[in-house]
């Protein structure tokens, strides 16, 4: 349903492409938010990933058919980037928001995880609301790091393990979680974990490295030098 609500609401955009164009705004955007949220990262990607769609969801989304038969159409590379080059950001930002306030509450949730000393006498190990901060599960700890079973990270797995379930729900935390251990307990309970990755995961860290070579980072990095020449490329 949000997906279908999603799409009714980007058709509604002002289109600035010319008369004659043969892909809906809505079809070609909705493609773009589905292929983003699935790790697609640049146009060319995005564009296999509509080649995937099935003709039942072709059909959905208000694609031409080919020469009145029941094979739809995607769109190719020149379609995203004529519709992206002249679409204005600040009108689709305000639209998406909109679209988020209208279904507040309705969205899969994303909880932060983490772990905080108080003169490192006790602690607490809170699994909180990203845009609220209201706490949805908290556990005591003992200390911040070590082998203990009261240690954070020993702490955190147990309060998820008791946790009702995670479903429609995205774990984040840092690099002191990214244990198989803390994933595999996430997922055990219908939940999606982000986890950042640091040195204390050498081979994790590497595959990662590994896997995004050459593609644009999804975060500036701090340690270039201002006067660096930027590199642009397409959304």
């Amino acid at each position: 349903p949000q997906i279908e609500s999603l799409h009714d609401h980007l058709s509604r955009l002002p289109d600035q492409r010319a008369a004659n164009r043969e892909f809906p705004i809505g079809a070609v955007l909705s493609i773009v938010v589905m292929a983003l949220v699935s790790g697609q990262r640049d146009i060319s990607q995005i564009m296999r990933f509509g080649w995937r769609l099935t003709p039942a969801q072709r059909k959905s989304l208000g694609l031409p058919r080919k020469d009145a038969k029941k094979f739809y159409r995607v769109p190719g590379y020149k379609v995203y980037y004529n519709l992206l080059s002249k679409l204005n950001p600040d009108t689709l930002a305000e639209s998406l928001s909109t679209w988020l306030r209208l279904h507040s509450g309705t969205l899969p949730s994303s909880l932060a995880l983490d772990g905080k000393m108080i003169r490192e006498t006790v602690g607490i190990v809170c699994l909180a609301d990203h845009e609220t901060g209201v706490p949805h599960a908290m556990g005591c700890m003992s200390i911040k790091e070590g082998e203990g079973d009261r240690c954070e990270l020993k702490t955190a797995q147990k309060l998820i393990a008791a946790l009702p379930d995670l479903n429609h729900k995205l774990v984040s935390a840092d690099a002191l979680h990214c244990q198989a251990a803390t994933a595999q307990a996430i997922v055990a309970q219908g939940g999606d974990y982000l986890l950042q990755v640091k040195d204390n995961q050498k081979t994790v860290r590497a595959l990662a490295e590994a896997g995004m070579a050459g593609l644009p980072p999804f975060l500036p990095d701090s340690r270039k030098t201002m006067d660096a020449k930027p590199t642009v490329r397409s959304p």
